[in-house]
């Protein structure tokens, strides 16, 4: 099954609150699917860490790529594979202690790999309008590339850039949190990810996390068909090598 884009759930609070639980809205998770968590928060001390991401639905979530730290923004995504459904599923992220300024994203995909899903990180920092990861390559043919991006101000409009294939899926209500995404079907060598801002002056920063398709999605990747073709050609070698007669169209 090739991937696919489901849903995406988000929350922010950049009022000025403290908290340790970052908490998106309530989605529909369907089981066998894989749900991927992006965060952004402040943390001038740059110590605060994830302890833990938890949702309704009682699914285990492991960390992708290490926590990218700007300033005193922070980056992280996390993510849960093979999914039990919930109708209204919440999921938090939770920190080490409590936070200001947070924002939180989720994006829902099927036809994710149910273990070793995750595969490969990039990121940038800017304070132009325009932020361009290094180069990165995938090792399968069938991934998403999750783009987590913020800026440390709201109402900004985000866009992805032209040319990149990218779709944004999900921003908080604040336009400071933002996740743009693209579905691959060939190896990504030596590419980068971008993404663009109207503020031009103000730091940024993304994270990009790769997770790679299940196997066996295509018609010919099926295992049931490529065994009953090396059936076939193995019962057409033998009855050749025996000069049992043998149609010349067969």
């Amino acid at each position: 099954m090739a991937i696919a884009y489901v849903n995406s759930g988000t929350g922010r609070d950049y009022s000025g609150p403290s908290s340790a639980a970052l908490t998106a809205a309530a989605t529909s998770l369907t089981a066998g699917n894989a749900i991927i968590v992006g965060a952004r928060w402040f943390d001038p001390t740059n110590t605060i860490t994830v302890s833990s991401v938890t949702d309704t639905a009682g699914n285990t979530y492991g960390a992708g790529p290490a926590k990218l730290t700007s300033g005193s923004e922070q980056l992280a995504i996390w993510f849960a594979l093979n999914v039990s459904g919930h109708a209204s599923n919440v999921v938090s992220m939770n920190l080490s202690a409590a936070v200001q300024y947070w924002g939180v994203v989720t994006a829902q995909y099927s036809g994710l790999a149910t273990s070793s899903a995750y595969d490969t990180t990039a990121n940038a920092t800017s304070g132009g309008g325009t932020m361009t990861t290094g180069a990165f390559t995938t090792d399968t043919a069938d991934e998403v590339l999750f783009a987590l991006a913020q800026v440390a101000i709201t109402g900004e409009t985000w866009s992805p850039t032209a040319g990149g294939g990218y779709t944004i899926r999900a921003q908080d209500a604040s336009n400071v949190t933002v996740v743009q995404d693209k579905i691959v079907s060939a190896i990504q060598t030596g590419v980068t990810t971008s993404i663009d801002c109207s503020d031009a002056g103000t730091t940024k920063s993304m994270l990009v996390a790769t997770f790679r398709a299940a196997a066996g999605g295509g018609g010919g990747g099926n295992p049931w068909y490529a065994y009953a073709q090396m059936r076939q050609r193995t019962d057409l070698w033998w009855k050749r090598r025996h000069w049992i007669w043998v149609p010349a169209h067969a």
